[in-house]
């Protein structure tokens, strides 16, 4: 049987993988730093993640191969094309792709992509194009999670892999004749170089669980289940209505972006489960399955961003909202608490 050159499962101790607080929510024990996540819901914001290594080189931008009948290791193939891969669980993928820095050091990193294999486990490659002399860091920062209904109770876990860590190292393709020896040789076990806790999932059942969202008037930022995010516009009042950015206020209801179609001449229509609700710059009509609800205040177009008026919205939706004057927020819940 092939063996791996044993020489590169020292670099194992070389990397070191940094989740920061980013909390919410109600997990005990251990997972109560991690972000609670909800199955069958997409564009689920997750802590940054930051590779570290110990060692100048650690993350190499070659790797050799052994190509050997004995697996010994002479003679060697060198391939330049190295890659970091961190590889989500079956289930779940990136929403999109996520903000790849290098933080301190002097690594060079290239492309970076986001993809998901036949076994619908969703992974981010970025490229290594020149190996530190000074020990680097990599952080991966503005990452979201979809979530399909085939996910398991427990944490959702991490694996960083691929050819720029060595003893995750792959074969040329071709290397083997018989596929039995690749997979015996780079098995699911062994391929990752560590493993992170990134999120947790409470529950399977096949229901959608609450969602809070909060929105200040005038603030950049709003929180989804505590975890803060960026808004396209700040919200701001109007004839006594909080007006909200279309794409925020969607998402808040459990509307992913691929439900939300807008076109030139002003008409939003937002679809969910079996819900269409349609409504229209400058019109204060707003339909729900055909059902007309006369609003007070219309749609409208501000610094090229459309913004909408969240408690009718909210209505149509069968949100929760609540205002709170003294803090000049207000709340969104969708969905229920799990039992």
């Amino acid at each position: 049987m092939l063996q791996r050159i044993a020489l590169f499962l020292l670099s194992l101790l070389l990397i070191a993988v940094i989740i920061p607080t980013a909390a919410l929510g109600d997990a005990a024990g251990p997972a109560a730093s991690l972000p609670v996540l909800v199955i069958g819901v997409q564009d689920q914001p997750v802590g940054d993640v930051t590779i570290t290594e110990n060692a100048a080189g650690a993350l190499g931008a070659t790797t050799t191969y052994s190509t050997a009948s004995n697996g010994m290791a002479e003679p060697v193939d060198t391939d330049s094309a190295t890659v970091l891969r961190l590889l989500l669980p079956a289930g779940v993928t990136f929403t999109s792709t996520p903000t790849v820095s290098v933080t301190s050091g002097n690594l060079q990193i290239g492309a970076v992509s986001c993809n998901q294999l036949p076994s619908d486990q969703g992974y981010l490659d970025i490229r290594i194009n020149s190996s530190s002399t000074t020990p680097s860091a990599i952080t991966v920062s503005s990452i979201c999670l979809t979530l399909d209904r085939t996910v398991p109770d427990g944490q959702i876990t991490l694996q960083i892999q691929g050819t720029a860590v060595d003893q995750t190292m792959l074969p040329p393709s071709g290397l083997f004749t018989n596929p039995e020896q690749e997979s015996t040789l780079f098995g699911s076990s062994e391929n990752a170089a560590a493993e992170v806790p990134l999120a947790v999932v409470t529950t399977t059942a096949p229901v959608q669980q609450q969602v809070t969202t909060v929105f200040k008037v005038g603030a950049p930022n709003y929180s989804v289940n505590g975890i803060e995010e960026t808004l396209d516009a700040p919200p701001y009042i109007k004839d006594g209505r909080l007006m909200v950015p279309l794409r925020a206020v969607a998402n808040a209801a459990g509307i992913p972006d691929s439900s939300i179609i807008w076109d030139p001449s002003g008409n939003i229509i937002l679809t969910r489960d079996n819900l269409v609700t349609k409504l229209a710059i400058g019109s204060e009509t707003l339909l729900a399955n055909g059902t007309e609800i006369t609003m007070d205040v219309a749609p409208e177009i501000v610094s090229g961003r459309t913004m909408l008026p969240i408690s009718w919205l909210s209505q149509a939706l069968g949100l929760s909202a609540s205002w709170d004057e003294a803090a000049q927020t207000v709340t969104i819940t969708y969905g229920t608490d799990s039992e």
